[in-house]
């Protein structure tokens, strides 16, 4: 059950990442042209949704099983 709140957390907080790092009027966000943090905001972003959606599948699997 725990799995699946904090996959589910982990998840919202990615995309809510995702969002916020959108380019506004046509500026990028200024963490988005630092040139080694760049590189490594789409690992994690990548990273958190995919083990926020493993988290949650894992804990749905606990619950109905």
């Amino acid at each position: 059950m725990i799995s699946f709140f904090s996959g589910t957390i982990l998840l919202v907080g990615t995309a809510s990442l995702l969002w916020h790092l959108l380019p506004r009027d046509g500026v990028p966000h200024r963490l988005s042209v630092m040139p080694y943090v760049q590189v490594w905001i789409p690992v994690g972003i990548v990273s958190g949704l995919v083990i926020g959606i493993g988290l949650m599948v894992a804990g749905l699997v606990d619950i109905m099983f």
